[in-house]
């Protein structure tokens, strides 16, 4: 779950553009600040962009993380292996793994996204109390 976390941060941190080297090569906390950092930047500035673009954006890290398919199962495999010699529960081994069928529905579910009505900058719901003031949320 982490590498599909660093790779959908990468295709927007990096130009929506999917990864040119391994995503867990060297990998350590700092890296991992400086991917959440970067994913924190591209989130701002896909927030100010249009619907379509995120939309894109969407069905980019879709076709980026369709692309690694293969090392996404076999890191995965990995991580599952050493989570096991590890000595983790059952239920946290199961949560970790990700099969063929788990893949698609991540990947099902980054399109499925772009597919429904953008929320960011909607009204939900809203008034004018007595003074005149606006209130709603978004």
């Amino acid at each position: 779950m982490i590498l599909l976390i660093i790779l959908c941060s990468q295709c927007l941190a990096v130009n929506l553009h999917p990864l040119k080297k391994d995503p867990v090569e060297n990998m350590n906390t700092s890296t991992v600040q400086v991917i959440a950092r970067q994913s924190h930047l591209a989130a701002r500035r896909l927030s100010s962009t249009s619907e379509a673009l995120r939309n894109s954006a969407l069905s980019k890290m879709a076709d980026a993380l369709k692309a690694v398919k293969h090392q996404v199962l076999e890191i995965n495999a990995q991580e599952v292996i050493k989570a096991r010699q590890d000595g983790q529960s059952d239920a946290l081994i199961k949560r970790l793994t990700i099969d063929d069928k788990v893949f698609q529905y991540m990947l099902s579910r980054l399109r499925k996204v772009a597919q429904r009505p953008d929320p960011l900058n909607r009204v939900l719901e809203g008034h004018t109390n007595p003074a005149g003031l606006q209130v709603y949320k978004k």
